[in-house]
């Protein structure tokens, strides 16, 4: 039996980049998902399971910071990377904190630096299953 592809949500309100982001991911899984906005991601989110989920920052009505703080309380071991525009060290701590997001990507991001990022999450993502699993195991 093969292993199951991991899956990766990626959020984002512009097309264009949503479109470009689900091309990289393809290069990381099989299984990538894409939303247009917060919203979408949650109601996506509470349907499947995601092994990490790529957001942009800036968008209506549900930013990603907001997201992220929503899935870090309601999965936390999602792992959450996020993509912005603002370079500000002091903004994107303030950001990263209170959503727990585990990376953030500046915008234009390298393609090499957005597999790298998502194929670390993934493996994270895996040993913390195996963590619950061998937990599990030694509890029963």
């Amino acid at each position: 039996m093969l292993p199951e592809s991991p899956g990766i949500l990626a959020v984002d309100d512009d097309p264009n980049l949503l479109r470009m982001t689900r091309n990289v991911l393809k290069q990381v899984s099989e299984d990538v998902d894409t939303a247009s906005s917060g919203k979408e991601a949650v109601i996506k989110c509470i349907s499947r399971r995601y092994d990490v989920v790529v957001s942009d920052l800036d968008m209506p009505e549900m930013d990603g910071l907001e997201l992220m703080h929503l899935l870090a309380h309601a999965y936390p071991s999602i792992r959450r990377t996020i993509l912005t525009g603002h370079t500000e060290s002091e903004y994107m701590m303030a950001a990263i904190n209170p959503g727990r997001v585990h990376r953030y990507l500046t915008k234009p991001w390298p393609e090499e630096e957005m597999i790298s990022v998502v194929n670390y999450a993934v493996r994270e993502r895996e040993e913390i299953t195996r963590l619950r699993s061998f937990i599990d195991h030694l509890s029963s």
